[in-house]
């Protein structure tokens, strides 16, 4: 609205939190003169249950292991159970596509601004 933002976030709490760090926070780092997080690529160590039609994302658990990323996507995936965040320590990003990724799949990542 004129020079004032406005974001929108939805009413669920995983939601709101995960679109807060993917949206909002990004634009709040830029205000502020840091550089935004950078994404890493990572390979899944489980299926992750990929959407048709949109984007998807989740809390995961990533480590450095050999010469790669590895992650695993947290097994809560409804946008009401806060305690899928509780070992996470990255957001998991997916873009549509038929059917779950598998094990191995390339993925993008975004540590958590805490984690690091």
């Amino acid at each position: 609205l004129g020079k004032t933002m406005l974001f929108g976030l939805p009413g669920n709490p995983v939601s709101a939190f995960i679109s807060f760090m993917e949206y909002v926070w990004p634009v709040i780092e830029n205000l502020s003169g840091r550089e935004p997080e950078k994404t890493f690529e990572s390979f899944l160590t489980a299926a992750f249950p990929r959407e048709a039609e949109k984007h998807r994302f989740l809390f995961g658990k990533t480590w450095f292991e050999k010469d790669r990323w590895l992650c695993t996507p947290s097994i809560k995936t409804g946008s009401h159970m806060l305690s899928a965040a509780l070992k996470a320590n990255c957001i998991i990003g997916v873009g549509p596509g038929p059917g779950p990724l598998t094990r191995g799949s390339a993925v993008s990542i975004k540590f958590l601004p805490w984690m690091k």
